[in-house]
Parts: structure tokens; sequence; C-alpha cells
């Protein structure tokens, strides 16, 4: 990529039931469509030493899906200017939803939730991108400018145009890009 020094860092850490997985798989196709499936190196990691050691992600793109973190993972996302993705949804429903789906006791999904929460209050007075699950932004394309998908498109810059025929994940088929992406 001209002009382009090192690879791009981006996280996308949300509440539990907050469309996170559908935000990770959408900056996922973005830059695999971008930069090519080799070049791109995405995970799950709540913890520092959960990531992989410099010499695996040399050269690549690193996307790092994350709920409830901790601090050292933020401290090292922020000193490594990491472009960060948020999505949040009422905690209310959050929990109940991951009690339903999960088929987990509720007084566990209430402290997943609070944990998540927890680290958003950190993270969120930052200014990075915030996306509400309420806005519904991953289900209507027609509104996608108010939404979501522009806010991720216009946050990581460039050029290139999508159609939902490019998502091979169905979580992610129903959105069409057409907006500026990764330059």
């Amino acid at each position: 990529m001209p002009g382009r020094v090192a690879p791009y860092l981006v996280a996308t850490i949300g509440v539990h039931g907050s469309a996170s997985t559908w935000v990770f798989n959408v900056v996922r196709e973005l830059l695999i469509d971008a930069f090519g499936e080799p070049r791109v190196l995405s995970l799950y990691a709540d913890e520092l030493a959960l990531l992989p050691d410099e010499p695996t992600r040399a050269g690549r793109h690193l996307l790092i899906k994350s709920h409830h973190g901790s601090e050292p993972l933020d401290a090292w996302l922020a000193a490594q200017q990491a472009r960060i993705v948020l999505s949040v949804r009422d905690p209310r429903d959050a929990a109940i939803s991951m009690a339903q789906r999960f088929n987990a006791p509720f007084n566990h999904t209430v402290r997943w939730i609070a944990n998540d929460c927890n680290r958003l209050l950190r993270l969120a007075p930052q200014g990075h991108p915030l996306l509400r699950y309420e806005d519904r932004f991953f289900e209507d394309p027609a509104e996608a400018e108010d939404n979501a998908p522009f806010v991720l498109v216009e946050y990581l810059d460039g050029h290139s145009e999508y159609d939902d025929d490019q998502y091979q994940n169905k979580q992610v088929r129903r959105y069409h890009i057409k907006s500026p992406l990764l330059s």
C-alpha cells in the first residue's frame, strides 16, 4: 500500500450482545478485501498475553475482537495508536440476550456485561467511534450513512467499493458498503 509504513492495528471492542461479532466480521472482510487474506491476522483477545508475538504479526494487519479486556491490553492498544471501534447495547437487554442465547445463568451474564461496561466507561471518553445496538446499524443498508458501517469505513479511511456478495459470513451479507476504505 503506497505511503503506509506500518500495518493497521484495529480493535473492535464491544459489550456482549451488541453485534460486536458483526462489527468484527465487517472490519475483517474489509481488511481482507483491501490487503488479501494472508496479510490479515484476526483473533479474539481480552489479555495482552493472548496476542501473537511480534514475528508472527510482522507485516500483517492485526484485527482484535475483545469484550471485557484488561488495562494492560488497553494501554498497549493506546501506545500502538490502534484504531478502536466500540459497540454497546442496553446492559439489561444484553444480559438477558446472553442468558437466553448461551443458556447461561443470569447472574453470570450480568457479570459479563458489567465487566464489558466498565471497560467501555474507560474507553468511550477517548473519542473512539461508538456504535449503539439500539440504532440497528447492522440491519438496514438504506440507513447506512447514519449508522455503524459508514462510521467504520470513514474511520478506517481509504477507497474501494464492496457489495453484498463479497462477504463470506452470513452476518455481514446484508450490509452494502459504498464508501471509501483503507487508503
